[in-house]
């Protein structure tokens, strides 16, 4: 959150004589769009590009929607509720014809999902949590040409970006995390999506009472169902009874009682209201997934 901030702010308002102007997607987390809409109210405009049917970004409305006032576009590497992948290399090549424009990506949701080379974006944050880091450790990393001022301001540090004493071990444990997530990512990433198609085999079991919101454009690790007919949080509740702990929306998502991400992509009130979001990991073993379909079929 505090990395989104600092992007987000910390360059918007060192930038803010080149233009005014954001551009960003329907599919951000809560700490982009709670940021964007403090910058809208201190005389910057946003606009969001829209999507294709199948839920991915249409870049050709990000070709059009950049003006000559554009100074950024902010887009996740990936919809943290669905997992549907944005293209970082083409939208980058988009950014790059205009010069007053640069583009911060949110890689949160996909740090330690698959290998990725991210030359191409000037500004990445991320969050330690996600690949079993200690909570309270974020980064951003930046291109040397891109000016930020800081958004916590103190005394000396070992960053001009960032005021107060750096929490080292927390730091230590975010370097760690990454070199741990990253010694086997190839073969992760064939667990994780072997996993992901024996979940969705299994579901299918139930269609027409069980829909799967995340498609072939979506990362493996997320698994997006809804259960029409019941409440999100009380499917969440039975679950949990089971000791099994899925997601309604995101951890930090706005206090609606449905899924905006999910209302948007299938154009559904009762899929938004009663979607879940699964999550598989290495650590998920196939006996688990047994059991969380033997427990959905009780529900139902």
């Amino acid at each position: 959150t505090e990395a989104n901030n600092l992007a987000l702010k910390g360059y918007c308002f060192a930038n803010s004589d080149k233009g005014k102007h954001i551009i960003t997607s329907p599919y951000e987390h809560s700490s982009i769009v709670a940021t964007l809409n403090y910058l809208q109210k201190n005389g910057f405009e946003v606009s969001i590009i829209d999507t294709l049917p199948d839920g991915s970004l249409d870049l050709n409305s990000l070709q059009q929607l950049i003006r000559e006032d554009t100074i950024l576009v902010t887009i996740t590497a990936t919809n943290s509720e669905v997992g549907i992948l944005s293209d970082i290399d083409a939208i980058s090549d988009i950014v790059k014809q205009h010069s007053n424009c640069h583009y911060h990506v949110d890689y949160t949701q996909l740090l330690g999902k698959m290998k990725k080379v991210l030359n191409k974006a000037d500004m990445i944050s991320f969050s330690g949590h996600k690949i079993y880091g200690i909570k309270g450790i974020g980064a951003l990393i930046k291109k040397h040409d891109v000016k930020l001022i800081p958004t916590i301001n103190g005394g000396k540090s070992t960053t001009i970006y960032r005021a107060g004493t750096p929490p080292t071990e927390l730091i230590g444990s975010l370097g760690k995390a990454i070199d741990l997530i990253y010694e086997d990512i190839d073969n992760n990433t064939q667990d994780i999506t072997k996993k992901s198609e024996y979940l969705k085999n299994k579901l299918r079991l139930y269609d027409g009472r069980i829909y799967i919101n995340s498609n072939e454009k979506c990362l493996p690790s997320i698994i997006n169902i809804s259960i029409p007919g019941n409440n999100a949080n009380d499917l969440q509740k039975k679950l949990e009874a089971s000791n099994i702990y899925v997601s309604t929306q995101t951890a930090c998502s706005l206090n609606n009682d449905y899924s905006a991400t999910i209302l948007k992509l299938t154009n559904d009130m009762s899929r938004a209201e009663s979607s879940l979001r699964i999550s598989i990991s290495p650590l998920t073993t196939y006996e688990e997934i047994d059991y969380l379909i033997e427990k959905i079929g009780e529900l139902l």
